[in-house]
């Protein structure tokens, strides 16, 4: 174990004898260490340490005769190391020893290619009139990659950086990557500290400031995902300036931060994007408590809030826009309460909210608002608008508290449906919480209390009112399990499935007859607030316990909660989203997660089992726990214990 110190030279440790060795430069020892202040340390795999140092340029220690052999600068010798502050070492493919200057308070002067068999530095270094040069002179980075190409980072603990270079040793030209306050994917601080490649082939790059971001691995325009400290996220890296970095056995990163202690981020855990409203940023999620999304025809995210009302979620630039009730502005939002947000032909945005229903006219941003008036029947049936759902002429189903209604926009008229205890064939309850219109023209409606029911096309062709009504039967186990419905999703082969308080449901063949899954069939918890369908097929249904990813023809159940990423275990009904592009959007009572399904993979790699604690009677034995030396016990030692 090598271990090199801040002024305190360079040291070894010895565990088969437990002795310590330290080397120290000596100004009468030519062969001494050429610095005592070691700031770089690499093992070439043929014998040599090399050791940087911030004072003494650079040395190689022969294991054989303990010796130190000196590259300084010498400014008669255009050969020599550029500079004897020497930050950062890398061993390309070729063998090749990249050498990285500039030290705490010392410039850089560039980096450096060693042949080792000549002794020859080959300098690349910054050039104010060539755009295609290294960005600094300062190296606080290097990264060799498989195709011969480098990764340059720049900075670093001198804060003078200017952000990450991609060098072609071949011909010196260099891509250089900065951060640009405009662009939300841009590198987030232009003070590198280190470079990892992972298993994956992405390269993550820890900073000064920016925490630490990753660069996946792609054709075409950079983009970089950034992981940053967040005082409202525990579960955030704990600091924003990141040291160093190790990806694990299993896939497990781990980082080195100063003031924050050690980080560990799963991949797959962090595929689940979070927002969340954070007061001191005006463009964050206006509130945490997220009702329904919309995605308008240009791409455009919608989103209902329940208590902060409607935002529209910018993708390109990770900003939303605030749209809020406000008592002096006239013809603005009455109430913040967003439970269903739908876009029609014209682009209008409809908004249903505990006060009625809004139009959101885009080109003047003013809003329509359109209420229940006790003395004009052909208003809206009721102020709580729970659901949208187009009527594909032109007109809108409206579910509400109170009753279905069917709007004409164009004339601003409403047609009511209404349960009547005298007709088995009328809207089975009027609290209506679900609405989903089918392929085959069916328009599906989930009730509170009246459980499910669908509204015959063929009786309403003939211009005839005919619900017929599902219900659950406590005798009947292929009923539906419960007559609370707070959701309803076709999926691409047609099979419709239906989310209750007590269980997810398919109405199965004839449609008269529903499986049941429950808890005990795999689900995280009965209460099914939302279900979409990934585009390979699997549903991901959002409970009051996680998220549930079901594979519908095993069947088989895997679960998701707050320690895999997401907002919260609480979900609410009706707000997900699956948008043209793939993503899946869920939100609960702490924000929403965005993420892509094909992120979502398993960790096949199994995490290490080893003895951590020994204990005889208790009390901890101080022994071997690697395995290397066998433990004796005494007869009487007949009580132990293995953690």
């Amino acid at each position: 174990l090598w271990i090199g110190t801040w002024g305190g030279g360079l040291n070894h440790f010895d565990p088969q004898s437990n002795l310590w060795l330290r080397y120290r430069h000596d100004d009468a020892d030519a062969t001494s260490l050429c610095g005592d202040t070691v700031t770089a340390l690499l093992d070439d795999g043929a014998g040599t340490l090399w050791v940087g140092t911030n004072e003494g340029g650079l040395c190689a220690f022969d294991r054989e005769t303990r010796t130190f052999t000196p590259y300084r600068h010498d400014p008669a010798d255009p050969a020599s190391i550029a500079a004897n502050a020497v930050s950062t070492l890398a061993l390309d493919k070729d063998g090749a020893l990249w050498v990285g200057t500039g030290g705490f308070g010392i410039p850089g002067a560039g980096l450096d290619r060693l042949d080792r068999s000549s002794g020859i530095f080959t300098h690349f270094r910054h050039d104010v009139l060539d755009a295609e040069s290294l960005s600094s002179n300062t190296i606080s980075a290097v990264l060799p990659d498989s195709d011969g190409t480098l990764w340059v980072g720049t900075g670093g603990f001198s804060l003078t950086g200017a952000g990450l270079n991609h060098l072609d040793p071949a011909t010196g030209r260099a891509v250089r990557y900065r951060h640009n306050p405009a662009e939300p994917a841009s590198l987030a601080s232009d003070d590198i500290i280190d470079l990892y490649r992972d298993s994956a082939g992405d390269l993550w790059i820890g900073t000064w400031g920016g925490g630490v971001d990753r660069l996946p691995k792609q054709e075409g325009t950079a983009s970089f995902v950034h992981h940053r400290h967040d005082a409202y996220r525990p579960t955030s890296l704990s600091a924003d300036i990141v040291w160093s970095m190790l990806e694990d056995r299993s896939g497990v990163f781990w980082f080195g931060t100063i003031n924050g202690g050690i980080s560990k981020i799963n991949p797959q855990v962090q595929r689940f994007g979070l927002y969340r409203n954070h007061p001191e940023n005006e463009h964050s999620l206006g509130f945490d408590v997220v009702g329904a999304f919309h995605e308008d025809r240009a791409g455009g995210i919608w989103i209902g809030l329940w208590g902060g009302g409607l935002d529209y979620f910018d993708r390109a630039t990770g900003e939303f826009t605030h749209y809020r009730s406000d008592p002096v502005i006239e013809g603005g939002l009455t109430n913040d309460t967003i439970s269903a947000i739908f876009e029609d032909e014209a682009g209008n945005i409809w908004i249903g909210s505990f006060d009625g229903l809004f139009k959101l006219d885009r080109t003047t941003g003013a809003f329509t608002h359109f209420t229940n008036d006790p003395t004009e029947p052909n208003s809206l049936v009721n102020d709580s608008v729970y659901r949208i759902a187009s009527a594909g002429d032109g007109r809108l189903w409206l579910g509400t508290l109170g009753g279905l209604d069917l709007f004409d926009p164009a004339a601003g008229t409403f047609t009511h449906f209404l349960h009547d205890d005298a007709d088995p064939a009328s809207l089975p309850d009027n609290q209506v919480t679900a609405l989903y219109h089918a392929r085959d023209g069916r328009l599906w409606l989930g009730t509170w209390h009246g459980g499910l029911a669908y509204l015959d096309p063929a009786a309403w062709a003939d211009g005839e009112v005919r619900f017929v009504s599902y219900q659950h039967d406590p005798d009947d186990p292929s009923s539906l399990s419960d007559n609370s419905v707070w959701a309803i999703h076709e999926d691409h082969t047609g099979g419709l499935w239906v989310g209750t308080q007590v269980g997810l449901n398919r109405l199965d063949g004839g449609g008269r007859t529903f499986t049941r899954y429950r808890e005990k069939e795999g689900l995280p918890n009965n209460a099914v607030l939302c279900i979409e369908e990934d585009q390979r097929g699997y549903l991901w249904i959002a409970t009051n316990n996680g998220l549930a990813h079901f594979n519908t023809v095993l069947p088989s159940f895997r679960s998701f909660d707050e320690r895999d990423g997401l907002q919260s275990n609480e979900f609410n009904s009706g707000a997900c989203l699956r948008s043209r592009n793939g993503e899946l959007y869920f939100g609960g009572v702490h924000g929403f997660n965005v993420f892509r399904p094909d992120d979502i993979q398993r960790n096949p790699a199994p995490p290490p089992v080893v003895i951590t604690s020994f204990s005889i009677f208790n009390q901890p034995a101080p022994v071997d726990l690697t395995g290397k030396t066998p433990i004796d016990l005494t007869y009487d030692e007949s009580f132990i214990a293995f953690e």
